[in-house]
């Protein structure tokens, strides 16, 4: 039988895996010619008007105009008014535009790449996507002092099975590459923990890799535009993982 102390701890566990599954909000999905499947954004319907309607007042990279998808309150406890709408960019780069609804100020930074967006009322924006990054990387935002900022994390996490496309050897120091933990031939099946996040631009992507057995070690890729499943492309420009490389310019 359960005392009360560990059902009070299941209890919290529950209440907090349900608070961060979003379940309780609205969905609106949208398309645009330019991606293929379906993009979404998740609201808090009491906190949101729903307007779905492309505006011309708002100049889009394509001159066509933005596609206004809700009016909303970004934190409940606010209650200021924001434009979330939706730009596909002027090469294929999907994004989100934050702007307040009365125009009275601009946002900086208010921009968000992505392919779905979640604001559940709480101050924060949560992101995710494979779009100007290398994989699905999920990420956090709060507007302060007009200003989008990312919440920063140690890593993005990843979680993906995958295979390698070309040999890697693993490595216990991220930072330096030493001390061999394996050494992986091409075809080898890994799962791709997470990456490294870096604040700052660097031309690799340090990743933590792990082997069936459950072996982790450290490898670098460059932040390549190819995985290496396409022959008629450098091997040296790609990443040599398959399904990882970077969607954007």
């Amino acid at each position: 039988m359960l005392n009360k102390f560990t059902t009070l701890i299941l209890g919290l566990v529950a209440t907090i895996c349900q608070a961060q599954s979003f379940d309780n909000l609205a969905t609106l999905t949208f398309n645009d010619r330019y991606t293929a499947n379906g993009m979404s954004i998740k609201y808090d319907s009491s906190l949101s008007k729903v307007i779905n309607k492309v505006d011309k007042n708002f100049m889009s990279a394509d001159e066509e105009g933005m596609l206004i998808l809700i009016e909303t309150q970004i934190d409940r406890n606010n209650p200021t008014r924001y434009l979330i709408a939706y730009d596909p960019g002027p090469s294929d780069d999907p994004s989100f535009v934050i702007v307040y609804k009365d125009n009275k100020k601009e946002i900086e930074n208010n921009y968000l790449s992505a392919l779905n967006l979640i604001i559940p009322g709480n101050g924060n924006l949560y992101t995710s996507g494979h779009t100007n990054n290398m994989f699905d990387q999920k990420q956090k935002y709060q507007l302060q002092n007009n200003t989008l900022k990312e919440t920063p994390q140690p890593f993005y996490y990843a979680g993906i099975q995958t295979e390698l496309l070309k040999d890697f050897v693993l490595y216990a120091d991220k930072d330096n590459l030493k001390n061999k933990v394996a050494q992986l031939p091409k075809g080898s099946k890994v799962t791709l923990v997470l990456m490294q996040h870096d604040t700052e631009y660097k031309p690799e992507a340090t990743l933590l890799l792990a082997t069936p057995y459950g072996l982790c070690g450290w490898v670098k890729v460059p932040y390549a535009q190819a995985d290496g499943s396409d022959p008629s492309v450098d091997q040296q420009y790609t990443t040599g993982i398959k399904g990882l490389f970077f969607a954007g310019d």
